[in-house]
């Protein structure tokens, strides 16, 4: 599943999602424009994960100009413990039993009744976050795949318990902000693809759109 990240309607980054055996790999690299517009990123994220996208190994490795990160977080019931060689940082700290990432919390999304409120605990940058979704309506949306029935789902995030903003990868920041919400569109049907998304940053905002899906 990949999509094309698109700031000003310019084309700034690639994304690339892999389901494998328990597995979520996801990739996100820059265009040739993205260095006028902002950090050029050759990140890639892999989640280990059991039942339900529940993490159990989580490892980020960033690539940005101004920020360098090759860490692995491992869970445990409500524990996490990580670890990031470059910087030479250990942490051990609390998670909800069911918190998840960013990545793996999305996919998880896809499975519940989106005509629902739906509230799920995330861990990020060994913050307390949670996502909650709400349903906004039901509409056509054009896309790669053709004409695509969707339902909107509105995504707003609020901090439950941590320390002050720990500095972290564009994708994670951007995603995850108490100011700004995030709008999908999910097919509507058996499949759940996640057709687009879009975000504010100021001024602008950002778009996700759907380039390529294999079942």
């Amino acid at each position: 599943m990949n999509f094309d990240i698109k700031y000003l309607n310019i084309s700034v980054a690639k994304l690339h999602f892999s389901l494998h055996e328990n597995e979520l790999m996801v990739k996100a690299k820059s265009t040739n424009i993205t260095s006028f517009l902002t950090d050029n990123i050759d990140n890639l994220y892999v989640v280990s994960y059991r039942d339900e996208y529940i993490p159990v190994v989580y490892k980020k490795m960033i690539k940005q100009e101004k920020y360098k990160e090759n860490s692995t977080t491992i869970y445990q019931d409500n524990s996490a413990d990580y670890l990031n060689t470059i910087k030479n940082e250990n942490f051990k700290y609390t998670v909800s039993q069911d918190s998840r990432e960013i990545f793996t919390a999305l996919f998880y999304l896809r499975n519940l009744d989106l005509q629902n409120q739906n509230t799920i605990n995330l861990d990020v940058n060994r913050n307390h976050w949670q996502v909650r979704s709400g349903f906004v309506k039901k509409c056509q949306i054009n896309t790669i795949l053709g004409k695509k029935k969707s339902i909107l789902v509105k995504l707003d995030f609020k901090k439950i318990k941590g320390a002050v903003k720990i500095k972290s990868d564009i994708l994670t920041n951007n995603l995850v902000n108490e100011k700004n919400s995030l709008y999908f569109w999910f097919s509507d049907d058996q499949y759940r693809i996640p057709l687009k998304a879009e975000y504010q940053t100021s001024p602008f905002s950002v778009t996700w759109l759907l380039t390529n899906y294999q079942k």
